[in-house]
């Protein structure tokens, strides 16, 4: 879980919080990358979420845990992490669907920007 995050990702709207996550060192379990492009899924509105329609299923069982938790899910040939970003039961996260290699920018992340790309609602 990403304790550090949590009173952070609860307190603006998960579209916000995907765009100041551009941008940002992401590390786990001693990998780390800079977060290059994010999605923001609203829930049980929106119709590309996991959670479209109040859906809970084993498979998207941590989309209803409290802020700061991660997981992964492969897609294809593509693992993807969400961040959970809202209160317990409100299923809301941020993909985060590319991040590269913090070592890839050389010692200067500054001008070495990440290209940055921010989707606010995917086509559903």
């Amino acid at each position: 879980m990403l304790s550090m995050m949590i009173p952070w990702l609860v307190t603006q709207p998960t579209i916000q919080s995907a765009q100041q996550l551009l941008g940002m060192q992401l590390s786990l379990a001693g990998c780390s990358g800079l977060i290059i492009e994010t999605e923001a899924y609203l829930g049980v509105e929106d119709k590309a979420a996991h959670a479209f329609g109040g859906r809970k299923t084993p498979r998207n069982h941590s989309l209803y845990l409290p802020a700061g938790n991660v997981y992964v899910y492969q897609m294809r040939q593509y693992c993807l992490l969400n961040i959970v970003t809202r209160t317990a039961e409100v299923p809301e996260c941020n993909l985060d669907s590319g991040a590269g290699a913090a070592s890839w920018y050389g010692e200067n992340a500054e001008t070495s920007a990440p290209r940055r790309r921010w989707v606010d609602q995917w086509p559903g």
